[in-house]
């Protein structure tokens, strides 16, 4: 973090050190979740049951009002309780936590944790049930043309199919949060010391009505 201010007609820049950021700023909550889900002998997903443990963004600040509602804090699920996906029965549970850490928006919010345990908790039903992660959500996003063809751009421009480089593999995911729509496919390979390493990742973005387009280039 760096602040820029005038001192005597001239700019002096402050910049924090990691030590100073961890201290001077409060914590992201940590968050742990649990999903199960039910598949038909086709493979189709008949339920769904995702269960998320953590603290509370909103409590003790003065958007509780707004953001906690009987004992559910809106900024907690965000992401989950919203699924696009067509499942027939669904259920999200909420566990909010009190450990004495403070905690506040730092960075991002509800759906950096929740776009991830959902979208990942879908490549596995994928796998389990024998179907294309692509095709997959695709037979699930009906009555979500938005998210379909955020998803459908996104696996054009990467060649979604086509043979990839040995030791190569792709992953598709797409979520939606503060109204825009994203789909990601990432490139993937594994580096010799057995860790992945990024190689390319194609982005397709639904912001709507770009107020400043240089927000949305950059």
């Amino acid at each position: 973090m760096s602040v820029a201010s005038q001192s005597r007609g001239k700019t002096v820049k402050v910049v924090w050190t990691r030590e100073d950021d961890i201290r001077g700023g409060r914590y992201r909550p940590l968050y742990v979740h649990r999903l199960r889900a039910g598949l038909d002998a086709r493979g189709t997903i008949v339920g769904w049951e995702h269960r998320i443990v953590g603290q509370s963004l909103g409590a003790g600040t003065a958007f509780e009002a707004a953001l906690v509602k009987d004992g559910i804090d809106a900024t907690s699920v965000e992401g989950a309780a919203n699924l696009p996906y067509d499942i027939p029965n669904l259920t999200v549970e909420l566990h909010t936590t009190k450990v004495g850490v403070p905690v506040l928006w730092w960075r991002s919010v509800g759906s950096t944790h929740t776009a991830y345990s959902t979208e990942t908790f879908l490549d596995e039903l994928a796998h389990a049930a024998g179907r294309d992660p692509l095709e997959l959500r695709r037979a699930l996003l009906g009555k979500h043309p938005r998210h379909l063809a955020a998803l459908n751009l996104a696996a054009e421009k990467s060649g979604w199919g086509q043979p990839m480089p040995a030791g190569r593999a792709r992953g598709i995911a797409v979520h939606e949060s503060f109204k825009s729509v994203v789909a990601q496919v990432a490139e993937v390979s594994r580096r010799p010391d057995g860790l992945p390493r990024v190689e390319r990742v194609v982005c397709a973005v639904d912001c709507g009505t770009a107020i400043n387009p240089d927000v949305v280039r950059s």
